[in-house]
């Protein structure tokens, strides 16, 4: 055997231990220039976004964007007046309706109305029968009238008929008439 006093050195072949370092390492250079790079557009976008909403304050603070907020205020105002307006139930416009279909010899002494069920409970008197059937016949010939039915019928000392009404309304009649 050969003795050799001066050693070669050994061919050394990557490891995978060496190949992971250098991945590593490459990988660590990676990050770190990305988060300088990430850091520095963050802070490039924060100062745009104070120099807009300095822009902005200004712009707000003009005479004339106050005045598109007052104009704007008050346009809401109208809009919702507008709303309540239109959706305005007239239960005034009953009362021409009742006067001009009442019978002659018929004389109402109570009246109720609800116009969320749209019915009208009216107390009467009247001298017959035959006017209390007459006044029943006009009620269910109105056209704004859904129904009409009569109670309560009783005879007073004078000998003249007590009766109430109980009519159910077409909602058309709570609508304004132009």
């Amino acid at each position: 055997m050969v003795i050799q006093i001066i050693p070669k050195q050994q061919e050394r072949s990557l490891s995978l231990v060496n190949i992971l370092l250098y991945f590593s390492l490459v990988l660590l250079v990676v990050v770190l220039t990305s988060y300088f790079i990430l850091n520095n557009f963050q802070q490039k976008t924060e100062k745009e976004i104070q120099l807009l909403d300095e822009k902005l304050a200004l712009a707000s603070a003009s005479p004339e964007a106050a005045l598109e907020r007052e104009v704007l205020n008050y346009q809401k105002k109208i809009n919702d007046f507008s709303f309540l307006l239109a959706s305005h139930e007239y239960s005034s416009q009953i009362f021409p309706l009742i006067e001009s279909i009442t019978h002659p010899k018929v004389a109402f002494s109570d009246f109720s109305l609800e116009v969320s069920k749209q019915s009208i409970t009216l107390s009467g008197i009247t001298d017959s029968f035959q006017t209390l059937g007459q006044q029943l016949v006009i009620f269910k010939n109105e056209k704004l009238i859904k129904e009409a039915e009569v109670s309560n019928i009783a005879f007073e000392k004078d000998g003249r008929i007590s009766f109430d009404f109980n009519l159910i309304l077409d909602p058309q009649i709570f609508i304004k008439n132009e």
